[in-house]
């Protein structure tokens, strides 16, 4: 394989790894992929975000980048492009990037044209909606970002989206957005809304505290098949191997099984989990339909739960659903993985929860590992939560990333939860084997029930886009 070497001195760096004047090397690979390695290192770290524009698919035949490690943020090759425009709720000025990128962002023109054209990057892809992360893209192809990442000033200069370029897109009144919609900008990086100075006719910043009259544009938008190019390394790409997208009129048994048991079977759950009942499993408008309802059939509650055992599972991979999940007391949704051989019984033969969630906290969501070591049973299950707001009123991607020396967790691909394989053997890290997939709504138990079931709320939807599985 032909390399090249270049000697460089660091001279500015946004990360804390390697210092402003810090000796490195770059490697460049025959066919486009770079590598980074600080002098004092051995081994080569992936440059990130790193601006390169890389033309035709990886094949499984072509060397990488000896760490593979993922960055943070993660664009879907399905993501959604809407071009569009914003003009200011107050004083009806069009937001402009200056020169179409590259420096100033204002909002002080009367009417649109290309500089004041951009594309929103729905980065996890399906109908651009309220709550959704999204980057903004100027003509000349720099993205929106907040300098610095904790300032008030935003400028149009950036071409690596990560953290600084996020932005959670803000609907009023919530829901899909489209032409005309009234929606806001909100940074990821310091969780300020962008606002246009006296509400049009001057600059812009990202100070605003909350969605008011300044934070608010009409936008004007459509949606484009325009590639973009994303700087991510060929090393951190994944191949999908496996998804269902739920587009058809009903489940696809050549992937799905039904879970077919009683109420009162496991953790004291109050449902019945029925077989092929469209009450409880259906597929309609692009989307599974698992819904929990309380209608005596063959039980108080009854509801859907199915899984891809038998069908197909896997060992290592990226696996991610974009959900919606319900709320009120009672409800407990999930998205995890069990092993196909369970001879060990549970916990030792291993378990993945990728999503779960309980009504009574609406805004929480949990990732769990259990091990026959490490498990709720004993206290010490390896288990993180993270905030996530308007998880039961708008889609969200839960994604788990699955290696043999570690497991990682995500929400709309800010990962959130890390667990080390402490080469403990079997009985600390069972995930070395084939795991399915496992997607059901719950009504009550030790958890879901622990703040009590309200009668009253009943049917209730858990709603899932799509799953995929990605392998490299």
């Amino acid at each position: 394989m032909q390399k090249i070497l270049i000697e460089l001195k660091i001279l500015e760096c946004r990360g804390n790894t390697v210092k402003r004047n810090s000796c490195a090397s770059l490697t460049l690979l025959a066919f486009g992929v770079l590598t980074f390695s600080s002098c004092s290192r051995d081994k080569p770290q992936s440059l990130r975000a790193l601006n390169l524009s890389y033309q035709g698919a990886a094949t499984e035949n072509q060397d990488k980048a000896e760490d593979s490690s993922t960055p943070q943020f993660l664009i879907d090759a399905g993501a959604t492009i809407v071009e569009a425009n914003f003009r200011t709720l107050a004083q009806g000025r069009y937001l402009v990037a200056e020169n179409g990128g590259g420096g100033a962002v204002n909002a002080n023109r009367s009417q649109a044209s290309s500089w004041e054209t951009f594309k929103i990057i729905d980065k996890n892809g399906g109908a651009l909606q309220d709550g959704d992360f999204v980057y903004i893209q100027t003509t000349s192809g720099q993205f929106l970002q907040v300098t610095n990442g904790t300032s008030l000033s935003i400028n149009a200069s950036s071409r690596n989206p990560e953290n600084w370029e996020l932005f959670r897109i803000i609907k009023l009144n919530g829901g899909v957005i489209g032409n005309g919609a009234t929606i806001g900008f909100k940074s990821f990086s310091n969780g300020k809304f962008i606002s246009a100075l006296n509400g049009g006719g001057a600059g812009v910043d990202v100070h605003g505290l909350d969605f008011g009259t300044w934070e608010r544009f009409y936008i004007g938008a459509r949606v484009t098949n325009t590639p973009v190019v994303l700087a991510t390394s060929i090393s951190d790409q994944w191949r999908l191997v496996w998804s269902d997208e739920f587009n058809g009129t009903s489940l696809d048994e050549s992937k799905w099984v039904y879970e077919v048991q009683k109420p009162y079977w496991l953790n004291n759950e109050l449902q019945n989990y029925t077989d092929r009942r469209p009450e409880n499993v259906r597929v309609a408008n692009g989307n599974l339909i698992i819904e929990a309802r309380k209608d005596n059939f063959g039980g108080e509650y009854s509801s859907g739960r199915i899984k891809t055992q038998g069908k197909v599972s896997w060992t290592y991979g990226r696996v991610e659903a974009r959900i919606q999940v319900p709320s009120g007391f009672g409800t407990w949704p999930a998205f995890w993985m069990m092993p196909d051989n369970q001879s060990r019984g549970w916990p030792a033969c291993g378990e993945i929860d990728i999503m779960e969630h309980v009504g009574y906290d609406p805004n929480v969501i949990h990732a769990t590992l259990h091990s026959a070591k490490y498990n709720w049973s004993i206290g010490n299950q390896r288990t993180a939560t993270t905030h996530v707001e308007g998880a039961v009123s708008g889609f969200h991607v839960y994604a788990m990333e699955w290696y043999p020396d570690r497991i990682d967790m995500f929400v709309d691909g800010v990962k959130y939860f890390s667990a080390a394989n402490d080469n403990g053997g079997p009985d600390s890290w069972p995930y070395n084997s084939n795991f399915h997939l496992i997607l059901n709504l719950a009504v009550g138990g030790t958890w879901g029930g622990a703040m009590g079931v309200d009668p009253n709320i009943w049917p209730k939807q858990m709603l899932v886009d799509y799953v995929r599985v990605y392998q490299k």
